[in-house]
């Protein structure tokens, strides 16, 4: 008879109070947040010892909720840079012989140009004396994308796929839950953090997995499980993520159903998956008005989207002025400031980290390195060359997602195309109004789909040698 179970220390082995002893530092000096995080990494990576993939879903995980807002931002990318570090230290372990190797495809081109140009803007603004922290700050989002090309190098679809779907399912939880929570106690729109786009996208993904579900009732199931995260994205009365999911569900539906043979019994399954969405959506948002106690939640959010194109300063029933009003006229007012900048160095730009000023209404002068416009930004921190490459890389991105979304037979493949599609057309209908490609919130997340797409459809590496 074996005698294990007693024999057995009831206390932990030395090595697990090693792992333990800096998530209890974390913890009393830092915040029960990063000790969290700081657990799951160790964790991961005693299942996965020096795993690159594991630490950059950590990585992930980690930036969607780096608040920009909050005050404490650069405490916040101090932390997340030394998350960064380590994962950059596994991809160097784990690779061995294929460090310097480059998946080579033309979405890989097209990232490497943008980069490379935007890295030498950032040394512009460097130079220029623009404040190191805002250059710093736009340089980390651009080059956040930059792990797609790591990512691409060693993601294999049999032993990666399915761990990054976990980890983007229990990321959009997570983000969800902190906004349904601040709404259950402020009841009004409230955007930073608790509203980003993460959960949407992830709703995205489990919309196309429903749509190639192989039986209806797998297909119900992951229509089920994404309508907390689209009822997370109504809640955020932001318009650019409404406007996002609306199209980006347009894009779904016209790459999986499209036309040619069975295209009938396609459109069969997308009626099925999006009636049943709409239906569940109303439902759902019918019973947060009952459990918030706002009967009129559904007139609010109509108010909202009917403020997309005002710009009149006419004062509501309730004597104040519609916030969405207020928000296009900021827009509009920030918007020209930026078009008379971008005249006068149109081609190159002013480099990374350029600061402006914007006189907003009711509040004066504000000095700004930021704008309410991704394309714009852009085109003023690196000029029209920039934003062509911009341009052409979320071109390259999505074409690549819809030609291997329509080969792949295998549904999991053929929904992590799509997604790489879909969550580009997301972001590019979001940057109309914001700049999600200037923070880290979502462009790990994009990486990951990016850098998952090459992986799986690249044809050579290139490698560098000396």
């Amino acid at each position: 008879m074996s005698t294990h179970i007693e024999s057995a220390p009831w206390l932990p082995v030395r090595s697990w109070w090693v792992l333990l002893a800096p998530v209890i530092v974390a913890g009393l000096m830092g915040s029960w947040f990063i000790a969290a995080g700081l657990l799951v990494f160790l964790l991961i990576n005693v299942a996965r010892p020096f795993d690159f993939v594991a630490p950059l879903l950590v990585v992930m995980a980690g930036s969607a909720f780096v608040h920009y807002e909050g005050g404490n931002l650069m405490y916040e990318l101090k932390l997340l840079s030394v998350a960064i570090l380590a994962m950059l230290f596994c991809y160097v372990i784990s690779s061995r012989n294929r460090m310097l190797s480059l998946p080579w495809t033309p979405l890989s081109q097209g990232l490497l140009m943008f980069l490379a140009w935007s890295v030498a803007n950032f040394g512009r603004g460097v130079l220029a004396g623009y404040p190191l922290k805002n250059a710093t700050t736009e340089l980390l989002g651009v080059s956040a994308l930059a792990s797609a090309l790591l990512v691409g190098n060693l993601f294999e679809r049999r032993q990666h796929l399915h761990l990054a779907f976990a980890a983007l399912l229990v990321t959009a939880c997570g983000s969800a839950a902190i906004g349904f929570y601040v709404y259950a106690i402020l009841h009004v729109r409230t955007a930073g953090i608790y509203f980003t786009s993460f959960p949407g996208i992830v709703g995205l993904f489990l919309l196309n997995l429903a749509l190639r579900s192989r039986s209806t009732a797998q297909a119900l199931g992951w229509v089920a499980l994404s309508m907390p995260f689209f009822l997370h994205q109504f809640l955020s009365y932001r318009r650019a993520l409404w406007l996002g999911c609306l199209v980006a569900s347009i894009v779904t539906i016209a790459i999986y159903a499209g036309s040619g043979p069975r295209s009938g019994t396609r459109w069969r399954r997308t009626g099925l998956v999006f009636g049943t969405m709409v239906g569940l959506s109303l439902v759902g948002a019918i019973g947060m008005a009952v459990v918030y106690g706002q009967e009129d939640i559904l007139k609010d959010a109509a108010g909202r989207f009917a403020s997309i194109g005002s710009a009149d300063f006419k004062a509501e029933s309730r004597g104040d002025i519609n916030p969405g009003t207020l928000s296009n006229v900021e827009r509009l007012i920030e918007y020209s400031v930026l078009s008379g900048l971008i005249l006068k160095s149109p081609w190159v730009g002013y480099g990374l980290g350029y600061n402006f000023i914007v006189k907003k209404p009711f509040l004066g002068p504000h000095v700004q390195w930021w704008a309410h416009q991704n394309y714009l930004l852009i085109w003023l921190k690196q000029g029209l060359i920039g934003l062509g490459l911009f341009l052409l890389l979320l071109w390259t991105a999505f074409r690549l997602g819809v030609r291997e979304a329509r080969r792949r037979t295998d549904p999991w493949e053929s929904a992590w195309f799509a997604m790489t599609a879909t969550a580009t057309v997301f972001l590019a209908v979001f940057s109309l109004t914001d700049i999600p490609f200037a923070y880290v919130n979502a462009t790990f997340m994009l990486a990951l789909l990016w850098g998952g797409a090459i992986a799986m459809s690249k044809e050579s590496d290139v490698t560098l040698r000396w």
